[in-house]
């Protein structure tokens, strides 16, 4: 009963941001948008309409701290591969301190090309656990995208939590997500990213971001995204077939998180 109790206070505070998402990657300094034409391992968990390359095998992991507070301490790893007009992708993360409060995730999905179209399925598993042996929860999220890839614009259509799982008995339920993502590929270096995220009795979630070519694949990007307004931005270096990035945002209360992971990308 303790460990009901201290959950639902813990859930009262975080329902509306809570989410079946690694959240950890680029997209933490690009207000939550994803980049379709160049796509992260995290990318593609967060939307899996996004374009891999075939036979193209991308492995990302990373080290998140939110808000400057070692307690909020986050790891993460994913990896996703396209063979022919199939793709996939899995990826894990924790947050938190193991005596007091952690959350593990883990996420698959699965998509289908279809000459301009993409269909795509995820599930997540999430564990809460409470410190001092007071207990865990379990959950489990499905979700569903499809995609369009023309030319230089890329849209994502995205449903997250269809089955509308709920932490324990009697608590409330999650309500269904649903996401716009975009890119429109810019004339020459850059590229422009939005999201659009729509919950029943939360306002509206936008976010725009702009990600800008540099010289030998670097680039720079940055991120605005509402509800309430926070601020991002990063670099990427790269060097052969590995990436090392940067991201950070700003939270009007709660201050800076920052981002940091390495990725490697290997085509046969």
């Amino acid at each position: 009963m303790r460990a009901k109790l201290i959950f639902l206070c813990l859930l009262g505070l975080s329902l509306p941001a809570f989410s079946f998402d690694i959240g950890a990657g680029r997209l933490t300094g690009m207000g939550g948008t994803v980049l379709f034409s160049s796509p992260s391992a995290s990318d593609y968990l967060t939307c899996p309409a996004v374009l891999l390359s075939e036979r193209q095998l991308v492995f990302e992991s990373g080290f998140q701290r939110k808000y400057d507070l070692t307690d909020l301490d986050k790891v993460f790893a994913a990896a996703a591969y396209r063979y022919r007009s199939f793709s996939g992708a899995v990826g894990f993360s924790q947050f938190g301190r193991e005596n007091y409060y952690t959350e593990k995730l883990i996420k698959g999905a699965l998509g289908v090309q279809f000459r301009l179209m993409t269909l795509a399925i995820d599930i997540s598993g999430r564990t809460i656990e409470i410190g001092d042996n007071h207990g865990s929860f379990n959950m489990t999220s499905l979700g569903v995208t499809s995609g369009l890839n023309y030319e230089r614009f890329h849209l994502g259509l995205a449903a997250d939590n269809i089955n509308q799982p709920a932490p324990i008995d009697g608590a409330e339920r999650y309500h269904t997500i649903y996401k716009i993502y975009a890119e429109v590929e810019g004339p020459s270096t850059y590229s422009l990213t939005g999201r659009v995220a729509l919950e029943k009795y939360e306002k509206p979630i936008l976010a725009v971001g702009q990600y800008i070519r540099l010289q030998g694949k670097n680039a720079i990007f940055w991120g605005v995204s509402n509800n309430p307004l926070t601020y991002g931005g990063g670099i990427d270096l790269h060097y052969r077939g590995f990436r090392l990035g940067y991201a950070a945002s700003y939270h009007p209360v709660l201050g800076m998180s920052h981002n940091l992971s390495l990725e490697f990308v290997w085509k046969s």
